[in-house]
């Protein structure tokens, strides 16, 4: 049997280089590993168009010469047109073919999308690996027998059937190595990436020990419980152990002498005894390695007042992406984002321009929120610029389906743009109470000037940085700087003329149509 995993050409993040939007493919990895060890007579192949720079032209051409007798793919809300596109591909190519949909926004929409795609067979929900493994058993019977298979929902005489939730793994060293060499790791990073250059996509965890509203992360991989008769989803962190996560790091530096790893993990920092015991195995092995992770504000403070974000630090750490979101901590409260985070993100700014000058500090704030105003989103625009973190970015209030904030959108019917096509985080999709969509996006404008537009001190950290790759994300900070100050001047122009913002959409590139 043939298994055929497509990454489908998809519209770039146009203020990020090539090779950072396109990192290796860990999902499709982690399927293929344990197809790979569980099955026999079975050949799996990865086509990522947006590395290799494969567009819709060539991408149905290479689907047909595949032969392949199930084609799978995966899908974030912004990517999912493209990625339903491939899979009608597919169908075009060979209407025997089985497809398959898996990702966020199909586990979170399963219905609509079979309803609304004929092209699509099965949808994959959550956790995929035991999922699929399962279908592709069964397919291979020739007969299959669909109603015992966990997670799985698809069309039987024309009903869509959504079969019983399944239970998570629980031990995550269970699972294999996922299968790079499914792919050509050496061709990720090649071309120049500023922040994840040379960079292999890797986890140690899945789910979240929180539930923000907002969130997309934990939700998939959440636990489902029955409760009064309605399933309900809490969220739930696993992690492997620090042992087969330092293995599995040393066997892709072995092989491919890949030495920066960039974490997928929703909440990198969740477990602090984990954190304390991977950083002791790696000084124990002497791995010498440079990493990026997604932390929590809080969870920074809790692990250096115990000594050991010190410890994670000197074994590698880079980079981090803090969610910090709001300036006011009862509206965090409200998002269940925790209680007094607002004063651990100052607190956390504070220990890491102090005392990790070489860390690279990525804040993450959002506007646009229900109750914003111009005087609040202005307010904190220069809360955030006290901070000084290296790089404070901001994106727009966008509820996501899977979301809590997506159901409460739905049903107070506050959403101005329905078109999943156009969600991109850069562009407001439903008013605050305050303001119209078309303020929160010009609003965006001014905000990122407001943060972005110091380039004395980036040259400053530029010049006095001892290390490579934090020179390289000063560069890049200074150039996306002044680009963005040329963008906006033009579309300051372009808006005179009645064009547009191109901006605030997710942009194709030339190849992309190739």
């Amino acid at each position: 049997m043939k298994i055929l995993f497509i990454k489908a050409p998809q519209r770039p993040w146009q203020l990020l280089s090539h090779g950072d939007n396109f990192l290796t493919p860990l999902n499709f990895c982690c399927l293929g590993g344990v197809l790979r060890e569980n099955l026999d007579d079975i050949e799996i192949k990865i086509i990522d168009c947006g590395n290799r720079r494969i567009g819709w032209k060539t991408l149905p051409e290479m689907i047909k010469a595949e032969r392949a007798d199930l084609v799978g793919v995966s899908a974030e809300t912004l990517y999912q047109d493209e990625n339903l596109k491939a899979l009608r591909c597919a169908k075009e190519s060979n209407p025997d073919t089985v497809t398959v949909a898996g990702g966020r926004h199909f586990s979170f929409m399963p219905g609509e999308t079979l309803q609304q795609n004929d092209s699509v067979d099965f949808i994959v929900r959550g956790e995929g690996e035991l999922t699929l493994l399962d279908l592709v058993r069964q397919l291979q019977t020739g007969s299959p027998q669909l109603d015992q298979i966990q997670g799985l929902s698809y069309r039987r005489d024309g009903e869509i059937v959504h079969n019983s939730n399944r239970p998570l793994i629980e031990n995550l060293d269970d699972l294999p190595f996922p299968a790079y060499d499914l792919v050509s790791v050496e061709d990720y990073g090649d071309d120049p990436g500023f922040m994840f250059g040379k960079c292999v996509l890797v986890e140690h965890s899945r789910g979240c020990n929180h539930g923000c509203t907002y969130c997309t992360f934990w939700p998939l991989m959440g636990e489902w419980t029955e409760q009064d008769g309605k399933a309900t989803i809490r969220p739930r962190f696993r992690t492997k152990s620090p042992t087969y996560m330092a293995d599995e790091l040393d066997y892709i530096m072995s092989r491919w002498d890949r030495n920066f790893f960039s974490f997928a993990d929703g909440n990198f920092s969740a477990d602090m005894e984990w954190n304390n015991a991977f950083t002791e195995e790696v000084m124990r092995r002497g791995m010498k390695f440079e990493y990026f992770a997604y932390m929590r504000a809080d969870e920074i403070v809790r692990d250096e007042r115990a000594g050991i974000f010190e410890k994670l630090y000197r074994i590698g750490l880079r980079y981090i992406l803090v969610g910090s979101e709001r300036i006011k901590n009862e509206e965090l409260e409200y998002w269940d984002k925790g209680k007094n985070y607002v004063d651990a993100s100052i607190e956390c700014a504070r220990i890491c321009n102090k005392k990790y000058p070489h860390l690279m500090v990525h804040y993450c704030y959002m506007i646009g929120a229900p109750d914003d105003s111009r005087e609040s989103i202005e307010e904190l625009a220069r809360e955030a610029d006290k901070l000084k973190v290296d790089f404070p970015s901001v994106v727009i209030y966008t509820p996501m389906p899977g979301t809590a904030m997506w159901e409460e959108a739905l049903k107070d019917g506050s959403l101005e743009i329905t078109d999943l096509t156009q969600f991109s985080w850069f562009s407001a999709i439903r008013p605050t109470k305050y303001l119209s969509t078309n303020e929160v996006n010009n609003l965006v404008f001014k905000v990122m000037f407001k943060l972005w537009f110091h380039p004395f001190r980036f040259i400053y950290r530029m010049i006095r940085s001892a290390v490579a790759r934090e020179r390289k994300a000063y560069v890049y900070y200074l150039l996306l700087k002044i680009m963005f100050r040329d963008v906006a001047f033009s579309l300051i122009k372009d808006l005179f003329k009645g064009i547009p913002p191109d901006i605030r959409h997710l942009k194709a590139p030339k190849w992309y149509y190739s």
